[in-house]
């Protein structure tokens, strides 16, 4: 049995490698979990990102079935806070109903292009939900982006 040093066992609490990615990063990195050994997941949250996503995709009617039956037991609670957002976003639903019936008129053009990385836009961002018809075209970054900034432009 080897012993270490208080300074290695301290460095060695604080970083841990990722044994997917192979990359040694600090505890921050990795997703806490009571469980397992040292309080944190084993993959980095990169990598259980990916993995969880590979899983996702991988199992598409197991996690179809689980969603179907949780709605199922769920479904007044379900509704319930779906009137509640309805109720508290009247205008924000307006904004989104009157664009998608202008771009069906043929009324509003949808720019193809993000007009802030110039990327393939899909988008329609408000930057005030009581003008409807003004809005940015945006790709799904940029508007996730921007709301994740909260910040309007223009």
């Amino acid at each position: 049995m080897s012993f270490i040093s208080y300074r290695q066992y301290k460095k060695y609490m604080e970083t841990k490698e990722c044994p997917m990615c192979k990359n040694v990063l600090n505890r921050t990195e990795f997703y806490s979990n009571k469980v397992r050994e040292g309080g944190i997941n084993t993959y980095c949250k990169k990598c259980e990102a990916i993995y969880k996503r590979l899983n996702r995709d991988k199992n598409k009617k197991t996690y179809k079935k689980l969603s179907d039956k949780y709605y199922q037991k769920n479904k007044e609670e379900i509704k319930k806070r779906h009137r509640k957002w309805y109720d508290n976003n009247k205008l924000k639903v307006r904004a989104h109903d009157l664009v998608n019936y202008y771009l069906r008129k043929g009324r509003l053009i949808k720019n193809e292009v993000c007009e802030l990385c110039g990327g393939v836009s899909r988008v329609a961002h408000h930057n005030d939900y009581n003008k409807p018809l003004e809005v940015m075209w945006l790709c799904d970054k940029c508007h996730n982006g921007l709301h994740f900034t909260k910040h309007t432009i223009g």
